[in-house]
């Protein structure tokens, strides 16, 4: 068969196929021609991709931390910056939430740098925690002696096995961290001096009265418990109450050191010094001095252990105006940086001693009961 002449149906079944083929193709460029022409006509959004929108500007925010903290943009983790370091960051312009929190956890700083208004390329944003390096250096110190004198006794030989049969048990050194190693009897009769913000007074214990208070007290003052510990609960016409110490290690061990209670024998009379508890055989390391009589109290099972015998007139004036709002539970768990940051005001003991036994003669002998002159 010569040339194409002819139907479709006279074709060879192979020269059908072929020309299907070429068919369907010219009708598919066809319609791909149609389809690029409205390509080209149509300006809707289907046809037409988006022009690429440009990348907004950045800045480079500069974050400086007086401690050494980790920090934050908008809630991520971005880093660590060392005491009196800083880091930078590029951030969109805008506002972004910035936040540094102390190595310990104890302390945050945050804000809201408005990048965009400050139309720098760099904007340096300062992040102050509450406490400065100083009282940072001066808790590593504490703990750093805890840490030498620990490592002092646990290098101490152990004695042979006759001497450790017949002999008596080593005895501990006495430590804050160690309630338990605080365990000297009170003399009969001992005066305490406590000097505070607000000025001096001086406390009387007679151990009669209350033989477990009388010992617990005696050694806290002997020891230095009490230095910077703040009168966190203040109520005029009540009590003022005191006892938490400024570090919280200390808090921490003292929680549960509990002695049994004592029975009442004397009257919850003004000026009187009580233990603060929490139910039966709960007292521990926080107290409280009666600003009345408040004899409804003797029923309850608080028993006076000793009564201040000069300076009433310096308990009176005890800084009242934040009553009772201080959390009890977070000074127990922050120590001073916790008043430090939310009442600055607040009174503390700068130290209590006992008084030698020539000085408290002395002051027995110019100082009458105050609770009889005030009756």
């Amino acid at each position: 068969m010569s040339g194409v002449a002819g139907s479709f149906d006279e074709w060879p079944e192979t020269t059908l196929i072929n020309t299907r083929f070429w068919k369907n193709l010219i009708l598919v460029s066809a319609w791909l021609g149609a389809g690029v022409a409205v390509a080209q006509q149509d300006e809707g959004p289907i046809l037409k991709p988006k022009a690429k929108s440009k990348p907004e500007p950045t800045a480079t925010l500069l974050v400086m931390c007086d401690i050494a903290c980790n920090w934050k943009l908008d809630g991520e983790a971005k880093g660590h910056i060392e005491a009196g370091g800083a880091a930078k960051v590029k951030v969109e312009l805008g506002e972004h939430a910035v936040m540094a929190v102390t190595d310990d956890g104890l302390d945050t700083a945050q804000q809201l740098p408005d990048v965009k208004a400050a139309g720098q390329k760099v904007v340096s944003l300062e992040l102050t925690p509450v406490r400065n390096a100083r009282l940072k250096t001066e808790r590593e110190a504490r703990e750093k002696a805890v840490r030498e004198q620990q490592e002092k006794e646990r290098a101490v030989p152990l004695e042979g096995p006759r001497n450790r049969a017949t002999g008596p048990p080593p005895r501990s050194r006495p430590s804050l961290l160690n309630p338990a190693s605080l365990n000297a009897k009170a003399p009969a009769v001992f005066k305490a001096q406590l000097t505070t913000t607000a000025g001096e007074f001086v406390v009387e214990v007679n151990r009669a009265w209350a033989p477990l208070g009388a010992d617990r007290f005696y050694n806290l003052v002997k020891y230095g418990y009490f230095t910077n510990a703040s009168f966190f609960r203040v109520v005029p016409g009540f009590v003022v109450q005191f006892g938490l110490n400024a570090d919280p290690a200390v808090n921490k061990v003292w929680h549960s050191a509990n002695i049994k209670d004592d029975p009442v024998t004397q009257s919850n009379k003004r000026g009187t010094i009580v233990f603060a508890t929490a139910g039966p055989n709960t007292r521990t390391n926080q107290f409280f001095i009666n600003y009345v009589d408040n004899a409804r109290l003797n029923s309850m099972g608080f028993a006076p252990f000793g009564t201040v015998v000069e300076g009433i007139d310096v308990v009176d004036k005890i800084f009242p105006n934040y009553g009772e709002r201080p959390r009890q539970d977070l000074i127990s768990d922050q120590g001073d940086a916790y008043i430090k940051a939310n009442f600055p005001d607040m009174d503390k003991i700068k130290m209590a001693r006992i008084v030698p036994p020539a000085a408290s003669a002395a002051i027995g002998a110019k100082d009458a009961p105050i609770h009889a002159a005030q009756e």
